[in-house]
């Protein structure tokens, strides 16, 4: 990506959707008003008090600035497709999404239309920037998304000052809000802090680059002072298809509330074709309360129990190890400075399920784990015997 050109854009105009004919009542379609503003304009404000109502919204030019005062809300609607910026074969630069901060600037998704029917391919995504650099997103409240709030790609991004809410009000998870995914991020040179998550999936994943077609490896990440509740981690290193890697990552003072694990590695089926790498992952500050299925992990994806297994702590099958014994390589990952509390009966210390061609290299340091914490280990490699001898 690092060579692709930059799409230009050197209109310096600052618009609101209203000039364009909006209405921002929460009952007209403000979709051609909206994009007509992005169209014309540098900088867009989403005015005051106001509410549009919007479908499908390309974000389509660098110098992008979208802005929500206080009180403003951008609202899907129940065929909306989210807001988009995708520049295939080259970057969007210099864009950015700003609220006011707190609960006050809001994209809303109305997931709960969605999130009944099976399936994730056909769901919309709240905002989406692919192949951007030099983009902030701050201060906003993403609600409701019917799959992932904000999906970002690129060099030189950041989010900060920001929270997700999805399904507020309960703590069902997977159950009810699938998919929910909050900050999605891969890419190079990124930054995320001070952020909220109450979601049913992944809080803060960092996804390997190639799994997305990004083509490089996903590095230089710092995630810091967030919380996550309910869903399924708070910081997770997901690897993907090919050859892909994440590296050089570090979670520091993170928090996890009744969510799945707290951090980890996941990687996806299927293991034949994936062969994923996370290289230098570091987890510290990291406060895990009331897991339902480990407090730390390198896993597969199989995330729900089989009978008789221990929340999906499950290696590949036979014939897959029997084929292929390399297909995941984490190396030089430390989780230090872990707390947990409240820990389940059914819930695990940690789970580590490594390949046996190439056994990760993970240390566990200043750990404060209950008496009764279990591990499920496979191929963890050195330097987690007392850890992987508290057998179940």
């Amino acid at each position: 990506m690092t060579n692709w050109p930059v799409q230009p854009f050197t209109i310096r105009r600052t618009c609101s959707p209203l000039d364009f004919g909006a209405a921002g009542d929460n009952e007209t379609d403000d979709t051609v008003a909206v994009q007509s503003a992005i169209n014309s304009c540098s900088t867009i404000v989403f005015d005051s008090g106001k509410r549009f109502l919007i479908g499908d919204v390309m974000l389509n030019h660098s110098n992008l600035h979208l802005r929500f005062e206080a009180n403003a809300s951008a609202i899907l609607l129940p065929s909306g497709g989210g807001l988009l910026a995708w520049c295939s074969g080259c970057i969007y630069e210099n864009v950015s999404v700003v609220g006011a901060g707190g609960r006050s600037s809001v994209i809303d998704g109305q997931g709960w239309r969605w999130w009944s029917t099976p399936g994730i391919a056909h769901k919309p995504k709240l905002l989406v920037l692919h192949n951007v650099r030099s983009a902030c997103v701050r201060g906003m409240l993403f609600r409701d998304s019917p799959t992932f709030h904000l999906l970002m790609r690129g060099d030189r991004m950041s989010i900060v000052d920001c929270r997700v809410e999805a399904g507020l009000d309960n703590c069902d998870g997977y159950a009810t809000q699938p998919n929910t995914d909050a900050f999605h991020t891969h890419g190079t040179n990124i930054y995320l802090a001070n952020l909220f998550v109450h979601n049913g999936d992944d809080g803060f994943p960092v996804e390997a680059g190639g799994a997305s077609g990004y083509g490089e490896d996903t590095r230089n990440v710092l995630v810091e002072n967030c919380h996550a509740e309910c869903g399924s981690n708070a910081g997770i290193i997901m690897l993907g298809s090919g050859n892909a890697s994440v590296r050089d990552v570090v979670y520091r003072n993170t928090t996890a509330n009744r969510t799945n694990q707290g951090g980890g590695v996941k990687i996806s089926e299927p293991y034949e074709s994936v062969h994923g790498r996370a290289t230098n992952i570091t987890w510290v500050g990291l406060t895990v309360v009331a897991p339902r299925a480990a407090a730390v992990y390198v896993n597969v994806f199989e995330e729900n129990a089989d009978p008789g297994e221990p929340y999906g702590c499950v290696m590949p099958n036979a014939s897959v190890l029997r084929n292929d014994t390399h297909w995941m390589t984490v190396q030089g990952a430390v989780f230090r400075d872990v707390r947990v509390r409240e820990l389940g009966a059914t819930a695990l210390g940690g789970c580590f399920n490594c390949a046996p061609g190439t056994p990760c290299a993970l240390r566990l340091e200043q750990v404060a784990l209950p008496e009764s914490a279990a591990f499920v280990c496979h191929n963890e490699g050195a330097g987690l015997s007392q850890f992987c001898g508290r057998r179940l």
